[in-house]
């Protein structure tokens, strides 16, 4: 849960106080399956019309921000 917090796998492994990085990578991966704490990854589009931002508001895609004119969307995997 601290990954998930601060996402500085660096700070976790002196609070675990483990030697071995691969350790603290592999107690982050199993509190987040006991957790079940949301996913780091996520899906992402840029719609070019109207239509498309409706269907993928309607998918629950959120808004993130506009690149060169084109509205950028996100949804989580």
């Amino acid at each position: 849960m601290l990954y998930h917090e601060t996402r500085d796998p660096i700070h976790v492994q002196k609070a675990l106080g483990s030697a071995d990085l691969q350790n603290t990578h592999i107690y982050a991966s199993i509190e987040a399956v006991l957790f079940n704490q949301p996913s780091d990854e996520y899906y992402s589009a840029a719609p070019a019309t109207a239509e498309g931002v409706r269907r993928l508001v309607e998918a629950g895609f959120g808004y993130v921000c506009y690149v060169n004119s084109i509205k950028v969307s996100t949804k989580r995997k």
